[in-house]
């Protein structure tokens, strides 16, 4: 596994999600597309945020895999892309573990069963995209200054049942290295977090009193799912200003953490966590 590709999510209107990520958090769109393919069936595409890509995607087809995802877990964020070295191998070595997949690794990409990683969806791939400008291509200039500051993804985060057993399971299908592990962490706090080559994929445990959940965690239903993206701030002080100034809520302001959460009504259905600091045992210089 050479990087992590991008993460993916599923929103009402695509160009509304972009425009309200261009003007405050910097994104910058590098493709778009309209993919009537049964596996896809979506308009939107990858765009970079921070220093790490972005798939937003408009479900257009209701038997599609997006439009089923929003009727059964709501819009916000859906899974990660992986890039791999070469596909056709990884999916040998996941059909030999019993893992289901869907798609061609001869077009570049494929899904592996979110069933077969505790919930988490995962897509792989090998392709050279002409738009990631880790194959090269130059970053469109932004057309205006962003509202906030924010250097890079400091983490996603994954809801799962049993931090542990998703540990195991996805170290089945690639050997991630473990940042770090707190069997103890509060629902609210990473129970553990894995490295994806650039950036960290933390999960935290799925809580079963559905009033803590939603205190936690706002409008998502209680299932496990990929659910969040923390940016990463040099300072929580102007993230705050500003999220002020725009009128948008706050989920939740941990100022001992320094890490608050927007609420994702608030930001075209994106729970976006907002830190100023970094994972424990991540690789990455520190900022500052």
């Amino acid at each position: 596994m050479r990087w992590c590709f991008h993460a993916t999510a599923a929103v009402r209107e695509h160009a509304a999600a972009l425009a309200w990520l261009e003007r405050v958090c910097g994104a910058r769109e590098l493709e778009y597309s309209d993919q009537p393919d049964p596996l896809v069936a979506r308009i939107g595409g990858c765009s970079w945020i921070a220093d790490a890509a972005l798939e937003l995607m408009q479900p257009t087809l209701p038997e599609g895999p997006p439009a089923r995802f929003v009727a059964r877990h709501g819009y916000g964020f859906t899974g990660i892309a992986l890039q791999v070295e070469e596909l056709r191998a990884a999916a040998e070595h996941f059909q030999s573990l019993g893992v289901r997949i869907a798609g061609d690794p001869a077009r570049g990409w494929i899904f592996t069963h979110p069933s077969d990683s505790e919930g988490i969806q995962l897509e792989w791939a090998d392709k050279a995209w002409d738009f990631d400008p880790r194959f090269g291509r130059a970053l469109p200039e932004r057309r205006a200054a962003p509202l906030l500051d924010l250097p890079r993804v400091a983490w996603f985060g994954a809801l799962v049942r049993d931090p542990q057993a998703a540990l195991a399971r996805l170290q089945r299908l690639w050997p991630a290295p473990l940042l770090f592990e707190r069997r103890a962490a509060p629902p609210e706090e990473p129970a553990l977090a894995l490295w994806l080559g650039d950036a960290a994929l933390a999960l935290y445990r799925l809580p079963e009193d559905p009033l803590l959940h939603a205190r936690l965690w706002g409008p998502l239903p209680p299932r496990p799912r990929v659910h969040l993206m923390a940016l990463r701030a040099l300072s929580l002080g102007p993230v705050r200003e500003e999220l002020a100034r725009e009128g948008l809520r706050v989920l939740r302001d941990e100022p001992d953490a320094e890490r608050l959460l927007a609420h994702p009504e608030d930001t075209q259905g994106l729970l976006l966590a907002f830190s100023a600091r970094d994972l424990p045992g991540d690789p990455r210089a520190p900022l500052g």
